[in-house]
């Protein structure tokens, strides 16, 4: 509805987040839908999940560290929604606006040929198209 639009595009909430931070889930198992957002503050110290029923902020928590994206799913255990919030190369599973478990992803080290792509992109300004066929050429290697 409208409503929840607004509470995307209205200046006054102060949140600073993109489309991957944003879900609507039954968090509290109540029945209503709720916007969670993981908002990603203006430094590095201000990163927070908030919870909002209609334009009203419900809850809110301090993010651990900056969330690249944010995903509702079902708990068996309970009625209630558990929130996964990716940061990095770990995802955070919170319950009831808490931190309940860390699982972190073993980091890849970059081919050669794709680190050399990501460099000429840095340093010599090169356009999105060539990084994207530079890494595609990579990827087929």
């Amino acid at each position: 509805s409208a409503r929840w639009m607004s509470a995307l595009t209205d200046d006054e909430t102060g949140l600073n987040t993109n489309a991957n931070c944003v879900s609507l889930a039954d968090y509290s198992g109540d029945g209503e839908i709720k916007l969670i957002v993981a908002d990603l503050g203006t430094s590095r110290y201000e990163m927070k999940m908030k919870v909002f029923k209609a334009l009203t902020k419900i809850g809110e928590t301090t993010l651990i560290d900056s969330a690249i994206a944010i995903m509702a799913f079902n708990n068996e255990q309970k009625p209630t929604y558990t929130m996964g919030v990716a940061c990095g190369n770990s995802l955070f599973v919170y319950r009831a606006l808490r931190p309940f478990y860390k699982f972190e992803i073993p980091v890849t080290p970059l081919l050669h040929s794709e680190a050399l792509a990501w460099d000429r992109y840095w340093k010599d300004g090169q356009q999105l198209e060539t990084l994207t066929s530079n890494l595609q050429l990579a990827a087929d290697e």
